[in-house]
């Protein structure tokens, strides 16, 4: 099984709703937080940087310029990253900002692949 967190808003490009780290990041340099929830999201996106590779690629083709349209999901075994993103969930919870955590057993053409994630081309049924 794989897990994915998600926001309401679309991707421009992909059409699918985007994930958490772009809303995550804005919100950490907005400077809007409170010091209690800065250092929960500053803690959890600090150990995801150093514990989460970013995937290499994003596209299944293998011309330059080709729109990479993948999508990031957890392995449901990645279980210290995904608290970590339950983290960044509570805080952008708190932020009025909606999150939701989809799972799925096909995320579609997998084009990355680590020991704690893929990225994944979805399926035109895969849903993100």
């Amino acid at each position: 099984m794989f897990v994915r967190f998600v926001i309401p808003a679309r991707d421009d490009d992909s059409g699918r709703r985007q994930g958490l780290f772009q809303k995550a990041y804005a919100l950490r340099r907005s400077n809007e937080l409170s010091a209690h929830l800065q250092e929960q999201l500053d803690g959890a996106l600090t150990w995801l940087d150093e514990h989460l590779k970013a995937p290499d690629r994003f596209t299944r083709g293998k011309r330059k310029n080709e729109p990479g349209l993948a999508i990031g999901w957890f392995k449901a075994s990645a279980h210290d990253h995904i608290a970590h993103m339950r983290t960044v969930c509570r805080v952008l919870n708190e932020c009025d900002i909606a999150t939701e955590m989809l799972t799925t057993d096909r995320p579609g053409y997998i084009v990355f692949e680590d020991a704690y994630q893929v990225a994944a081309a979805p399926f035109s049924d895969t849903i993100t």
